[in-house]
């Protein structure tokens, strides 16, 4: 058998405006990979305030990493633009055509009101053996919608 090989999966927020905190959960397809650690993003700590992040619970027979958490703290605005709410790592355990989706989407304003989101599903190829190009997950479909601004998924 080859030995795994690593991807990383971003889940960036494009076109957003006023985003305070989010929560998701981000299923995967656990034949193909197994997830290892999941970080905080850079994009709510751009603005200089106190964040908290939870990088969720991964369950690899389920093909889960539930309740995602992230926000900022304290009475302050929330962000507006473009990037990276967390980045996921996971471990190629065999190769395929391996799919993610969200599910139990939330994400709040300031205000603490509902953003409305819809997301899509993504299928990438993935491969268990190191080849150049394959060590990094080509995202082309995955993204949730806030109204026109977008939440999307960013591969490296």
């Amino acid at each position: 058998m080859a030995s795994a090989t690593g991807i990383q999966l971003t889940v960036s927020a494009r076109d957003v405006v006023d985003l305070y905190g989010y929560q998701f959960t981000l299923n995967f397809d656990p034949a193909l990979l197994r997830a290892v650690a999941g970080t905080e993003g850079t994009f709510l700590q751009s603005t200089g305030a106190t964040t908290f992040f939870d990088a969720g619970s991964i369950d690899n027979l389920a093909g889960s990493i539930s309740f995602v958490l992230g926000g900022l703290i304290g009475p302050v605005a929330g962000v507006d633009g473009s990037g990276e709410l967390a980045t996921f790592s996971f471990d190629v355990q065999h190769s395929g055509l391996a799919s993610f989706s969200f599910s139990d989407l939330g994400f709040l304003d300031s205000n603490l009101a509902d953003i409305a989101i819809e997301a899509r599903a993504l299928t990438a190829e993935v491969s268990a053996v190191p080849e150049p190009g394959s060590l990094f997950l080509a995202a082309t479909g995955l993204f949730a919608l806030l109204g026109g601004r977008a939440i999307k998924p960013r591969a490296r």
